[in-house]
């Protein structure tokens, strides 16, 4: 037990050797640590919304000259598919007025309305991304007797989902970005300290301990100020995200906010351990290999 608990010990007198140095250090980490943590809550965010993302998408199916209730009852028969939230009837002068309003010019003669075919709109789930039931009921549908041809906004799903790939490539680069950067404000961190300690390490190494050794004290603490400085930006990022969705947005936090489940931080905490360990025990290296040349 005491043998487990001597690094410890060590890695306190490290922490609480230079206060100034400590909070310096656990300062620059923390920021880093929770610009982290909010990428981690907003790529689960965007992943969790675009998962949990349902479209009520329409297929349209641009009818021959048949009478309405011809038309009506295509449409009550294409209800009885599961897949199928509603189905709208939309008659030649219908969808005259709508091209006219969605295009602005219009057609200055209401006769052209004729030109215009009527429609039935089809409407269906699109949960992420996936087109593969509108693909269905287009090809159920479009060889229906009375019906010109069917399709429906392809390129909106097609967008949406090209539009998440860039968004996740990106949050997970910035991710990657800002694990390396932590390495390196870790790297200079142990420096700062080593330096500081010069004359203690040139002694260990005179009297002939090994790397590893010397290196215990000084990676834990590391170890010490990465958990400090971890949870610090964790109650940092719940005051945050408290403070702009319930004071600013006047929200409930509870219901709106999207949060990763705590083995979500448990993972990013390891990695954060991992690359502060690594780099540590590096800077330590090669500092020894300075002092002794």
């Amino acid at each position: 037990m005491t043998k487990l608990l001597l690094p410890l010990q060590k890695g306190l007198k490290v922490f609480f050797g230079n206060p100034m140095l400590t909070f310096f250090s656990i300062t620059v980490l923390t920021s880093v640590i929770l610009v982290s943590q909010i990428f981690l809550v907003l790529g689960f965010s965007i992943n969790n919304y675009f998962q949990g993302l349902t479209l009520i998408s329409e297929v349209r199916l641009y009818l021959d000259d048949i009478s309405e209730d011809k038309a009506q009852s295509l449409g009550n028969k294409i209800l009885e598919n599961p897949n199928v939230t509603h189905v709208r009837y939309l008659s030649k002068d219908q969808v005259y007025r709508a091209s006219v309003s969605l295009s602005g010019d219009g057609v200055s003669d209401k006769d052209a309305a004729q030109y215009f075919p009527a429609m039935l709109l089809i409407g269906t789930q699109v949960s992420n991304g996936d087109t593969s039931t509108l693909e269905s009921i287009m090809a159920e549908y479009s060889q229906s007797n009375g019906v010109i041809y069917a399709s429906y906004g392809k390129e909106i799903v097609s967008k949406l989902k090209i539009l998440y790939y860039y968004i996740s490539a990106g949050v997970l680069l910035l991710g990657a970005l800002l694990f390396l950067v932590l390495t390196f404000i870790t790297y200079v961190v142990i420096k700062l300290t080593l330096y500081r300690l010069a004359k203690e390490i040139e002694v260990y190494s005179i009297i002939g301990a090994t790397p590893l050794f010397i290196s215990v004290a000084y990676i834990m603490d590391v170890i010490i100020k990465l958990v400090v400085s971890f949870v610090a930006a964790y109650l940092i990022l719940l005051t945050l995200a408290y403070y702009t969705l319930a004071v600013l947005l006047n929200v409930d936090f509870a219901s709106y906010l999207v949060y990763p489940p705590m083995s979500y931080f448990l993972y990013l905490f390891i990695a954060v351990l991992l690359s502060g360990i690594l780099s540590s025990y590096a800077g330590v290296r090669s500092f020894i290999r300075s002092t002794q040349s």
